[in-house]
């Protein structure tokens, strides 16, 4: 893992010596304190993302959802409250662990979606 991180730094300082040439580096991670410090100076900026609201959580599982023929009496609302703590891939994963032949046999109802196999979001918290 050090000669890992070495080469990133010798690499990203390089890049960043050239006056001539603007670049643009972007990094995501979902552990941002397991990032090592040395890296993490290397970056001018640090913008914290949170986990998507209750709110955003329904909106997100409306659009995972829109293709699917689902039942009309879905609770929306109801599926983002007990999704606490889930991102937005984490919310894919669980739509995506719905059976296929479900999928195409008939519209899912809310207890299809509760019953799927849920998975601990991936966030480290």
């Amino acid at each position: 893992m050090r000669k890992i991180k070495n080469e990133f730094m010798t690499h990203w300082d390089g890049l960043l010596s050239r006056p001539d040439q603007k670049i643009l580096g972007l990094a995501a991670t979902n552990r941002p304190f397991d990032l090592d410090e040395a890296i993490i100076r290397r970056f001018e900026r640090r913008i914290m993302v949170g986990l998507p609201s209750v709110q955003n959580r329904e909106l997100i599982m409306r659009r995972l959802l829109s293709k699917e023929k689902v039942d009309e009496g879905i609770d929306y609302k109801e599926l983002a409250t007990m999704t606490e703590g889930y991102s937005g891939s984490d919310l894919k994963v669980r739509i995506m662990r719905i059976p296929l032949v479900l999928k195409q046999t008939y519209q899912l109802t809310q207890f299809d979606l509760y019953r799927t196999p849920a998975q601990r979001p991936h966030i480290a918290l």
